[in-house]
């Protein structure tokens, strides 16, 4: 079972990996991608 600190870590992870690629979300949104990615994880 994931803690709350892991999906916090894994939330770290996954931003800092799209912001090392240059990644830019969508101005419309109102999630972040890196939200989605950890959602689709979890």
């Amino acid at each position: 079972m994931l803690s709350k600190d892991k999906i916090i870590s894994i939330f770290c992870l996954i931003d800092d990996i799209l912001q090392g690629i240059d990644h830019k979300d969508d101005v419309r949104r109102r999630v972040s991608d890196s939200e989605i990615i950890l959602t689709a994880i979890v």
